[in-house]
């Protein structure tokens, strides 16, 4: 009998996520880390409070992390250009290098774990993902709202 749903997506989640130092991918990075760097964008630059709301967390929680990010110099923070109120989140060079490793990493793992599929398989796997990964953001978003 397959385990349940809610197993597999511990399994994934346990086997995706960043294993502390020995990580092969992250290296000292953390989940939180990789998330909030993958929320910011050169072209766009998101408030502490769009960080986290990706990583579900408060604004305290969320300062904490852009602290650790600050203090090793992944990230910055700025005025907003358009409301000089907001405290805005910029990703450094550094912390691009840093994200851009973890994710080519990621991406590599995936592809050997992934490599026995199918092409069709994979992606029937990636249409699924997506719409639950959709359904999830949709969920998130109806709870926060009033």
């Amino acid at each position: 009998m397959p385990a349940p749903l809610h197993r597999n997506l511990q399994d994934i989640a346990w086997f995706l996520r960043p294993h502390g130092q020995d990580d092969p991918c992250c290296g000292e990075l953390t989940a939180a880390e990789v998330r909030a760097l993958s929320t910011t964008h050169p072209d766009q630059c998101p408030t502490v409070q769009d960080i986290a709301r990706s990583l579900g967390v408060t604004r305290s929680g969320a300062t904490r992390v852009v602290d650790r990010l600050e203090g090793r110099g992944l990230a910055h923070r700025c005025c907003s250009s358009v409301d000089r109120r907001c405290t805005c989140v910029e990703i450094t060079p550094t912390g691009q290098a840093a994200l851009s490793d973890a994710v080519a990493c990621f991406e590599g793992l995936l592809g050997e774990v992934l490599a026995p599929l199918s092409p069709k398989q994979r992606a029937d796997l990636e249409k699924s993902l997506a719409s639950l990964a959709e359904l999830i953001r949709d969920y998130q978003e109806e709870k926060r709202t009033p």
